[in-house]
């Protein structure tokens, strides 16, 4: 019997490859990060999610359109900048040795950039300090440098996900929501669930957090388990007329605050991302933060967001955001996969993998 843990994007593309497998789901729908919620007339998404670089592969999922990003950094109200700062030019001879992610930034860029965005967003972002992240990592963020990005025309981002459940229940698939992995045997192949389900699986497909897989792990490989850190991010998502969205932000997708005193370091649009995901007179705002939820009204007025406080409509929130590249993620990630790759278990997806994958990667998933 295959068995596939976790219901996200990758999840469900490696399902639709197998034969009538089981999907276990921790959450009651499918989708995880690249989820919608349906909130009177508008769809949220959870946080940013959009297509980079998508061409007609993607065609089958449903009709998509394609956007030009209009992307701005807010460098203080109502002074929105090109993300686009200068880097320097080093000599290839003597080019010094980087070995974390903090040697790198300043390595890479002038001042201006280095000390006004690159260095407060990047501890907004992660939640860390930038000596600790590696530099391996760097790579996998230039997939989405592309112009253009695409998004589905109806039912958010989470559209894409439906029509891949929708498949599996086609095929007759068994698809088990509001079930988490309560224990898994290693020795004999048996994964119970935490509604009680248990099963034997001859090959496993895992697209989940390690530290969601309870089990008999060795010592060492508890310890690697522990020692991968991801961030917990809220997304709070209001509404107001767009009347009252300062015109220096009305056609924007999404906007990256740097500044320590602001509680959130990106705005999004999903009203500009996706125009059926808000009425027509109406603007959806989401603040993504990095940790506990505040209020964020007084953030958007001071910048120069908004004119009017807007209406707050959802708080979502999501314990694993993204896998946190510290310098020995790779190395901890071999240790656990080796492991589970032993005992027919193996790994696919950003949580998987322990990489910050694009959307597009998950979809394009082969096993």
């Amino acid at each position: 019997m295959e068995i596939v843990l976790g219901g996200d994007l990758a999840g469900l593309t490696i399902a639709n490859q197998l034969n009538k497998p089981i999907l276990i789901e921790k959450e009651y729908k499918v989708g995880g990060l690249s989820s919608s919620k349906r909130i009177a007339h508008y769809i949220v998404d959870r946080g940013l999610n959009v297509l980079n670089g998508v061409n007609d592969d993607f065609k089958p999922l449903g009709r998509l359109i394609k956007r030009k990003k209009r992307v701005k950094i807010c460098m203080g109200k109502n002074n929105l900048i090109d993300f686009n700062f200068p880097r320097k030019v080093n000599d290839e001879k003597n080019k010094p040795k980087i070995e974390n992610y903090l040697e790198y930034l300043n390595a890479t860029f002038e001042d201006e950039g280095l000390n006004n965005f690159y260095i407060p967003y990047s501890e907004k972002f992660w939640g860390i300090n930038l000596k600790e992240l590696g530099i391996d990592w760097i790579e996998e963020n230039n997939n989405c440098s592309s112009e253009y990005f695409w998004y589905p025309k109806k039912g958010g981002i989470g559209y894409i996900s439906f029509r891949l459940f929708q498949e599996l229940k086609r095929k007759n698939s068994m698809l088990l929501l509001n079930n988490g992995i309560a224990h898994i045997d290693f020795i004999n192949n048996i994964i119970k669930t935490s509604s009680g389900f248990t099963m034997n699986y001859t090959k496993c497909y895992n697209t989940l957090p390690f530290s969601e897989l309870a089990g008999g792990f060795p010592d060492n490989v508890k310890e690697a388990i522990v020692s991968l850190k991801y961030t917990r991010n809220h997304y709070i998502s209001y509404v107001i007329d767009k009347s009252y969205v300062s015109s220096e932000y009305q056609d924007l997708h999404w906007v990256y605050f740097p500044q320590k005193e602001v509680p959130f370091f990106r705005v999004n649009f999903p009203s500009n991302i996706g125009s059926n995901n808000c009425l027509p007179q109406k603007t959806l705002i989401q603040c993504e933060i990095n940790g506990n939820p505040v209020d964020c009204i007084k953030s958007l007025l001071d910048m120069g967001v908004v004119t009017k406080k807007p209406k707050k409509i959802f708080i979502d929130y999501a314990k694993y955001s993204n896998c946190i590249p510290t310098i020995n993620r790779k190395k901890n990630f071999e240790i656990v996969n080796k492991f589970l790759n032993e005992h027919n278990i193996f790994n696919y997806g950003k949580f998987g993998t322990c990489e910050n994958i694009q959307i597009y990667e998950s979809l394009n998933i082969k096993i």
